[in-house]
């Protein structure tokens, strides 16, 4: 809800009323919130395959395991997680210099539509932030591909009880957000890095797919 709020009022102002501008500071704002609650987002899909992963491994004390202050430790801890990656990386992007052009080739602002505007080598920069970003996505997507090993040897050792399609079921939401929200990401992350150039359109609908489709999901 909050990544929505902050990204797509700009977006329909742009679309339906041709009011595609924005200030520097409120281009930074967006773009801190962006891949902080992107981060996050990384995050609870990791805290949903745990639960996943008890519910299914550890079914009589699941209750026990997950606690609602064990929940609330671990979410803010990735709350603050990630905030405290994405001032780095905000804080490096701000003391760029910046010369023009002043356009943007997206529908709201990220560091990889900022970086072609600075007036300098931003190597280094785009490096840190390509080692942040997918320090956010790929130790997630490790944690969250382990825990789905385990629950299919379990279910694959439960073919012959009638709970296994219960089980298969509970887990197919979560697999096709986690699908719908890294394979586009990392794949952008990575085309970004190695300066793979697309369409506008072409971005603009990858992008669609792993920002706003798993949260509709």
């Amino acid at each position: 809800l909050l990544f929505d709020t902050i990204t797509t009022p700009k977006i329909i102002a742009k679309y339906w009323f041709g009011d595609g501008n924005i200030s520097f500071s409120g281009c930074l704002f967006q773009l801190f919130c962006v891949h902080s609650l992107g981060s996050v987002d990384s995050f609870i899909l990791m805290l949903m395959a745990a639960d996943r992963y008890i519910a299914i491994l550890q079914p009589l004390r699941y209750f026990a395991i997950i606690t609602k202050k064990l929940t609330t430790i671990f979410c803010s801890c990735f709350w603050v997680l990630s905030v405290v990656i994405v001032s780095v990386m905000t804080y490096m992007i701000l003391k760029l210099p910046f010369c023009g052009p002043n356009n943007i080739t997206g529908c709201f602002c990220s560091s990889s539509v900022i970086f072609p505007l600075a007036c300098t080598d931003v190597t280094y920069v785009r490096q840190v932030s390509l080692i942040f970003a997918l320090s956010v996505l790929l130790i997630p997507l490790a944690f969250i591909i382990l825990s789905y090993a385990l629950i299919v040897l379990t279910i694959h050792s439960m073919l012959h009880s009638d709970n296994w399609q219960k089980l298969f079921y509970t887990c197919t939401t979560h697999l096709l957000v986690i699908c719908l929200y890294y394979i586009p990401r990392v794949f952008m992350y990575l085309a970004n890095y190695v300066r793979l150039l697309f369409n506008a359109d072409i971005n603009v609908l990858i992008l669609y797919m792993y920002t706003f489709l798993p949260h509709l999901a």
